[in-house]
């Protein structure tokens, strides 16, 4: 499993404010502010996208593995190189928020930051009572940085 911790360098407004169209979607289907495309650019992925996902009360997204597919194509990019998905927490967690990478639970404040390589299995969701915000970054791990 990918983690660690980058510095806060985004205020609330900056991902409250965004629109619907760019939430849940990774650029370029909607902009997002340009601290979180410096923020990307910290990981050091190659054909990096960025989105915002906005989690309601009561969203779940299932146990899967993701397959890159549209990424992939979107990007040119061969079935050989590795993809990395890092999630960037952008506020402190709250009761019920929650990031589970294969059985492990993830838990930090604004700035921690989570992610697997590949199809590894996750699931995530929001059972508690306030909207959960998170940074989406995916890009090829050219480096095998973090394999």
């Amino acid at each position: 499993m990918i983690k660690g911790h980058i510095p806060v360098i985004w205020k609330p407004e900056d991902y409250l404010n965004v629109s619907e169209e760019s939430r849940n979607h990774w650029e370029p289907y909607g902009p997002v502010p340009d601290v979180f495309y410096n923020v990307m650019n910290q990981f050091g992925l190659t054909n990096p996208t960025v989105g915002i996902n906005s989690y309601k009360p009561g969203q779940i997204i299932p146990w899967h593995a993701d397959t890159y597919k549209v990424y992939r194509e979107d990007n040119n990019i061969p079935d050989d190189k590795q993809i990395a998905r890092i999630i960037v927490f952008l506020h402190d967690q709250k009761a019920g928020h929650q990031l589970w990478i294969e059985d492990q639970i993830c838990i930090g404040n604004a700035g921690a930051y989570f992610g697997w390589i590949d199809q590894t299995e996750h699931m995530a969701g929001n059972v508690g009572h306030e909207t959960r915000h998170v940074l989406q970054i995916t890009g090829v791990d050219e480096n095998s940085k973090y394999k």
